[in-house]
């Protein structure tokens, strides 16, 4: 990849992480928010709460540790990394967001108040 391509990928990482992700993430939440939380769906969003964040640090751990130059072909695999471990860990904090809706929930329908 010639250098003169170089803003081509950062306007990419940069919508990619400050919009589209963030986007991804009030979506999740929203969709929770809007439904009531059923009990097996709690169980369901905190596992997939658990596993993107997980997938998520693993992209990036992976991305750092290539190290890759931006003159190479690698660049572009640790690009694809660092954009899909965003888009998990913006996934990951709108199913946090929902379980945390589903923890109110169950709050305020326990009686322990």
């Amino acid at each position: 990849m010639s250098q003169g391509y170089f803003w081509v990928a950062s306007s990419l990482e940069a919508v990619t992480l400050f919009a589209i992700g963030p986007l991804l993430g009030i979506a999740i939440a929203y969709r929770a928010w809007r439904r009531r939380m059923e009990p097996c769906s709690a169980r369901q969003n905190r596992t997939r709460c658990i596993l993107s964040g997980v997938s998520a640090i693993l992209l990036f751990l992976i991305a750092k540790w290539m190290n890759a130059d931006i003159k190479t072909a690698l660049y572009l695999v640790q690009l694809a990394c660092v954009l899909a471990g965003g888009l998990l860990f913006n996934a990951c904090m709108g199913y946090f967001v929902s379980v945390l809706f589903s923890m109110a929930y169950w709050h305020n329908r326990s009686g322990l108040k």
